[in-house]
């Protein structure tokens, strides 16, 4: 027979056991509910911008850097005694003339495509003189051509 203090011990595991173990089982956890965010959406247009010609003039510089380099210069800046200097590069040459054109103020726009990639850009600018070169030319056709009058601001 079981003596009294085994049967003890057998009882005391067994009741911590069935207090402190559970099936394995849990009922499913509920998300807290999420507080609604303070801010609000406000949807405008997103329109594109269309490919057309602008008044102005537009010219290539085809020996400037390794591709052709477009510049452009809006009409409405030609009572103007300066105009700013805005090179892009990498994009469609209409998006930046667009910019310039829109700006309201004389813009000289040169757009600089050179190939896919940053390596192409970076090894045509590897020597610091090159930059320098493509604003002087810039500014040179700028003083033949006079769209500015006067010069170039960069």
């Amino acid at each position: 027979m079981i003596s009294a203090k085994a049967a003890l011990v057998v009882s005391v595991l067994s009741y911590v056991c069935s207090c402190g173990c559970s099936s394995g089982r849990q009922g499913p956890t509920r998300q807290m509910n999420q507080f609604p965010s303070p801010m609000t959406d406000a949807i405008r247009a997103h329109e594109r911008i269309e490919d057309k010609a602008l008044p102005g003039v537009s010219i290539i510089l085809n020996h400037a850097l390794s591709k052709p380099v477009e510049v452009y210069f809006a009409d409405q800046g030609r009572e103007q005694h300066r105009a700013h200097l805005l090179i892009h590069f990498h994009e469609a040459s209409y998006v930046p003339k667009h910019a310039g054109y829109e700006s309201g103020r004389p813009f000289i726009v040169a757009v600089v495509n050179l190939g896919s990639g940053s390596a192409v850009y970076e090894n045509e600018f590897r020597d610091e003189s090159t930059f320098p070169r493509l604003v002087e030319m810039i500014r040179a056709w700028e003083i033949r051509g006079n769209p500015g009058k006067s010069g170039v601001t960069s």
